[in-house]
């Protein structure tokens, strides 16, 4: 990961002038996660603990992770910031909110659409993005990632994710099909096990 030196100047009692290096890590403006891996959290909440608020500890173990651990931070703060649960490692519980209950329990493929897309304009740079191509993919990645940059100020050391993030969700429409088609797959090979049995 590229970093920003700093230089600090200290006078020592002899006015002989040391210099040293701070290194300063970038400011991430974005989840660590896309809305994809995000939605884990809500959708494990509902099917294991009814939609109510989960123990931190035990949703932990239902992904397989460590409470205290950063990925599990990581995933939950995404899952926040997105807007779909309220919680981290640092709570008791982490709990649905407005959002994450609309797409959990959606009545409609306009729901879920609707939840995701939410979800999308509540990060506040895939937003800028968005609107500044008005919702075309970039047509070369070399000419957007200098965009990232210059217009909207992302270290370039953040690329590799912030590219992945946002050409991903240039619509907000291919996520949502790629949801709705993974779960009419699952309620296919559900009917398809039942008329085995």
């Amino acid at each position: 990961m590229s970093t920003t030196d700093i230089i600090e100047k200290t006078e020592g009692a002899d006015e002989v002038t040391k210099t040293r290096k701070r290194t300063v890590k970038p400011i991430k403006k974005f989840p660590s996660h896309s809305i994809e891996e995000a939605l884990k959290i809500p959708t494990l909440i509902k099917e294991n603990n009814g939609g109510n608020p989960w123990a931190t500890e035990q949703l932990a173990r239902a992904l397989n992770m460590k409470k205290g651990g950063n990925n599990f931070y990581y995933l939950t703060a995404s899952s926040r910031d997105y807007g779909f649960t309220n919680g981290t490692r640092e709570t008791v519980n982490v709990e649905l909110n407005d959002l994450g209950r609309k797409y959990v329990y959606a009545q409609s493929q306009e729901d879920l659409l609707e939840a995701v897309w939410s979800a999308f304009n509540n990060i506040e740079i895939f937003k800028k993005v968005y609107e500044y191509y008005k919702g075309n993919e970039p047509s070369d990645e070399t000419f957007f990632r200098n965009a990232l940059v210059s217009t909207f100020g992302i270290d370039e050391s953040l690329h590799a994710v912030s590219y992945t993030h946002l050409r991903a969700h240039e619509t907000g429409r291919n996520l949502v099909c790629r949801l709705l088609l993974e779960k009419k797959k699952k309620k296919n090979s559900k009917k398809i096990k039942n008329k085995i049995t």
